[in-house]
């Protein structure tokens, strides 16, 4: 936690990596999550160049909650 949010990265050494039309990508993970806001850092890059390929190269995702629905989930 960070505050009032909790932030999710891969240790520094991990790498998540795929094959794609020949090539490797690499996957950068990670997000926040606070009482009203999610954004997410996920993106592709080249694993060779660090280059930024997709995903949220200019900054994060940010998804702010709207409507609360948890007084229609079932009691656990």
């Amino acid at each position: 936690f960070v505050g009032s949010k909790f932030v999710a990265t891969p240790q520094p050494d991990a790498r998540c990596c795929f094959q794609y039309d020949g090539q490797t990508r690499q996957v950068v993970l990670g997000f926040e999550v606070g009482d009203r806001q999610f954004t997410s850092f996920d993106r592709g890059v080249d694993p060779d160049t660090g280059a930024a390929l997709w995903g949220a190269i200019m900054g994060g995702y940010e998804f702010r909650k709207r409507q609360d629905f948890s007084v229609d989930l079932p009691s656990v």
